[in-house]
């Protein structure tokens, strides 16, 4: 029996997806909600519920594959499948922010679907992301011919686009290489924009150049929306939760 924090919500039968698009949401709800496959790619389940027919994004009549959304908009409906039930999701725990109890949540449990039901994705905050093709600053890594990269720019990628970076994230040991990078969406780091420079680059940088990369990366790609409000139970402060 699912406890109250487990307890799927009923999904809209149309959403707004967060690049603005308006789509309808088809979905068959298991008995048992699919769970990624052992050694499988991050996200592979959400693929599967669609090959299986219990989730489907359908725009003026023709289904829309879902390899061929954006990141964002592939993530808002991953969350929505697992705030829906089509996909099981794993509790994950916090501290809290104000009283440091931990809090075992279900974060996309959680997740407040009116604005998506309502077409409300406009919050030039919540709902914004960094532009495209735009340089962002980074800590300095290290370049070829004592050269220093302080700067990352991404270009969009959709979610077939992006399985090489899934497929990395799923193994043990994280191995950076051209496709990953190509993965990324990384277009140049500095004035570098050989896949193959960058990839040795960002193997062999430290971690905080690394984490400089990875936060740009998800500040471009996903906005903050994608995101839960929890309440402690100890203090009732409010702590917001990635989904």
């Amino acid at each position: 029996m699912r406890t109250p924090s487990q307890a799927p919500q009923k999904l809209p039968a149309r959403v707004q997806l967060p690049s603005g698009r308006r789509v309808s949401l088809r979905v068959k709800v298991p008995a048992e909600p699919l769970t990624r496959a052992r050694r499988a790619a991050l996200f592979s389940e959400l693929f599967a519920a669609e090959e299986q027919g219990l989730l489907a994004l359908v725009d003026d009549g023709a289904k829309v594959p879902l390899a061929s959304l954006s990141l964002g908009d592939f993530h808002a409906v991953r969350a929505l499948a697992l705030a829906g039930g089509v996909l099981s999701e794993e509790s994950v725990e916090v501290t809290c922010k104000n009283c440091e109890a931990t809090l075992t949540v279900f974060p996309c449990k959680a997740l407040p679907l009116g604005p998506f039901r309502d077409f409300e994705l406009d919050d030039p905050e919540l709902d914004a992301s960094l532009p495209l093709g735009v340089a962002r600053e980074i800590p300095d890594i290290p370049l070829p011919r004592d050269r220093r990269a302080s700067t990352v720019t991404f270009q969009a990628r959709t979610a077939a686009q992006a399985v090489p970076l899934f497929q990395a994230l799923s193994r043990r040991d994280l191995s950076v290489d051209s496709a990953f990078v190509s993965a990324m969406g990384i277009v140049s780091l500095g004035e570098e924009t050989s896949t193959s420079v960058i990839a040795r680059a960002l193997s062999s940088c430290d971690d905080d150049a690394f984490a400089g990369v990875t936060d740009a990366f998800l500040a471009t790609h996903y906005p903050l929306r994608l995101g839960a409000p929890i309440r402690c139970e100890s203090c009732g402060a409010r702590n917001d939760v990635d989904v």
